[in-house]
């Protein structure tokens, strides 16, 4: 799962770094790639209280299509923050001394 999570990944980065420059802007990236995270989530939770085994046929594959929606979303959320959160809080650091920079991209990427 962690080689396809990484292929995944690593194709939206450039896709969703593309979509910020040239159409959304980094700050409602930002904040369109929390909103898919926090959707995720929430469908994800849902998707686990559907019970397994006690319906029928329909409601064991509503509750997989709901998990497959739900990982879309935070695979779009996460490529949109880690995309974006790192060149959003350089910004906000234009001023500062290299000491601060240097700190800010160790925390903040690895």
């Amino acid at each position: 799962f962690l080689g396809f999570r990484a292929t995944i990944l690593g194709v939206l980065y450039p896709l969703t770094g593309w979509l910020t420059d040239t159409i959304i802007g980094r700050e409602r990236a930002i904040n369109l790639s929390l909103w898919s995270c926090w959707c995720g989530i929430l469908l994800q939770c849902i998707s686990y209280s559907i019970q397994y085994g006690t319906c029928g046929l329909p409601v064991n594959i509503a509750k997989y299509g709901i998990s497959v929606v739900a990982i879309i979303a935070l695979f779009i959320g996460t490529a949109g923050l880690f995309t974006n959160a790192p060149a959003y809080g350089l910004d906000q650091l234009m001023d500062k001394s290299n000491t601060h920079i240097r700190a800010f991209v160790h925390w903040a990427i690895w």
